[in-house]
Order: C-alpha cells, then sequence, then structure tokens
C-alpha cells in the first residue's frame, strides 16, 4: 500500500507541475502572439479545432481541465491510499495488543 501512496504521490506531483502549461501556451501564444509549437497545433487541428486564436483558447482550456481531472484523481487515489493504510496499521495494532492481553494470566489483570 505504501509502495502505491508512493507512486501516487510521484505522480500527483507531476500533474501539480503541468498545471501552469495551459495558461502558458494561452497568454504566449494566443494573446502574445507568438507563434504555437508545432505539437499544439498538429493537436488542436487533430481534434478539429484548427490554427486560430480561438482554436488555440479552446485548446488551452480543455488543456487545463484535463491537468486539472488527472490531478484530481490522483488525489483522491492518495486520500483513499492514506485512510485505508492508516485504518490498516491501527487495525493491525489494535489485533496485536489485544492477543498480547489475551496471552497474560489472569493474575495479571
Amino acid at each position: 500500500m505504501l509502495l502505491g501512496i508512493a507512486v501516487l504521490s510521484c505522480a500527483a506531483a507531476g500533474v501539480s507541475v503541468l498545471t501552469p502549461w495551459p495558461l502558458k501556451l494561452l497568454v504566449d501564444c494566443a494573446l502574445g502572439g507568438e507563434a504555437a509549437p508545432a505539437w499544439a497545433t498538429r493537436i488542436s487541428a487533430a481534434l478539429g479545432f484548427g490554427s486560430t486564436t480561438a482554436a488555440l483558447v479552446a485548446f488551452a482550456a480543455i488543456a487545463s481541465l484535463i491537468v486539472y481531472l488527472i490531478g484530481s484523481i490522483a488525489d483522491a487515489g492518495l486520500a483513499f491510499g492514506w485512510t485505508a493504510a492508516g485504518q490498516r496499521m491501527v487495525y493491525d495494532l489494535a489485533g496485536d495488543l489485544f492477543a498480547r492481553l489475551q496471552r497474560l494470566s489472569l493474575l495479571f489483570h
């Protein structure tokens, strides 16, 4: 479980690094007049948006939503993983404590 939490933490960190990327594309290319990267133009054209400024704005909005959704899924997975791991540790500790108390004599109690 802890390995899965570590992997999800790395994925969430990677997604959080990508968060400002659509805004950079929007500000630099759509509003700033810079030429859009070739890969962004190809993806935008493949999705049927074309290569206009409005298409670049739509592409940046969709990319922002996708990054947000992936980040939300990773955060939900992390919350579930930490909760499950924490509960499992508490249950194991309670089970070990109960087993230890059962091994003690009645005179001890």
